[in-house]
């Protein structure tokens, strides 16, 4: 997103400033403080996690364009951009079962996390628009981490009927996945 944000900024005269906060509101509102003394034009609020987000009073108060960035807010107040994990979710799933399967298994993140929420409720889309019934056996939650891609396969793979596929909600999981496949002497996309 930063690289792209990068370019657009760049193509059009501009100069993108990048200040990473790790939660820490004091540094936040000091770094909002300084980057308006330099005169900013805009200022593009992004998290890490897709989330709603309970904005910043200050934010409220910019004379300056706002756009969040993986994050919204209850009242719309801000134009945001957020990615659709509800499609995403039913997209992966749709290309597995068109592939033939009917056994897909799926890897999640934290169940907190509303990227998490929404990928699996478009996987579950997926599987009822084929009239494959919803099977919790087949769902492994995860925490987005190539060790517990790694675990979650090992428990799938350990199931008296294996999966034919596993939708891997995130890449660093998938990785994970790999590597457990090959011990079992798979591979993709067999």
């Amino acid at each position: 997103m930063l690289s792209k944000a990068r370019l657009a900024s760049r193509d059009s005269g501009n100069i993108l400033l990048v200040a990473q906060m790790s939660g820490d509101t004091e540094a936040e509102e000091r770094t909002i403080e300084a980057l308006l003394k330099a005169e900013i034009s805009a200022l593009i609020y992004m998290a890490i996690f897709t989330r709603e987000l309970v904005a910043p009073a200050y934010l409220y108060d910019l004379n300056i364009p706002v756009v969040l960035v993986n994050c919204h807010t209850a009242d719309y107040r801000f134009p945001a951009v957020v990615p659709s994990e509800i499609v995403g979710g039913q997209n992966a799933t749709t290309h597995l079962i068109t592939q033939g399967h009917r056994r897909i298994a799926t890897i999640t993140g934290e169940p907190w996390q509303e990227a998490t929420q929404d990928r699996l409720l478009g996987y579950r889309r997926a599987l009822a628009t084929a009239d494959i019934p919803f099977n919790p056996e087949l769902v492994v939650e995860g925490d987005w981490s190539t060790s517990t891609g790694y675990d979650a396969t090992k428990k799938l793979l350990d199931l008296k009927e294996r999966p034919t596929a596993i939708f891997c909600q995130n890449d660093r999981m998938a990785i994970g996945c790999y590597e457990a496949l090959k011990e079992f002497g798979l591979n993709i996309p067999r």
